[in-house]
């Protein structure tokens, strides 16, 4: 069963309740062209597994992704954004 907006985001606090091991990747992608397209992006990636919150800035084109690096490690939360079809680089990651 696929959930999204706030269902996805109810769903997710079930699924990975307060993790500590939580980590942050901030990233800036070219060409997001519209906020539909922005929703999208945070949608498919809450749905990823590992995946805590997503955030898409469309103005800003930034991309925050908190993640369980138990569950996911970096290369696979940045494969997963350049698999949505945007060149994107890191900023930062905490």
């Amino acid at each position: 069963m696929k959930f999204t907006g706030v269902a996805a985001k109810k769903h997710n606090r079930v699924r990975y309740p307060a993790m500590i091991n939580t980590r942050e990747m901030l990233l800036q992608a070219e060409g997001i062209t519209c906020l539909s397209c922005a929703g999208d992006m945070e949608v498919l990636l809450r749905e990823r597994e590992g995946v805590r919150e997503a955030s898409v800035n469309f103005s800003s084109e930034i991309i925050s992704v908190r993640y369980d690096p138990l569950l996911l490690d970096r290369k696979a939360v940045f494969s997963a954004v350049r698999g949505l079809g945007y060149k994107v680089r890191i900023l930062e990651e905490k």
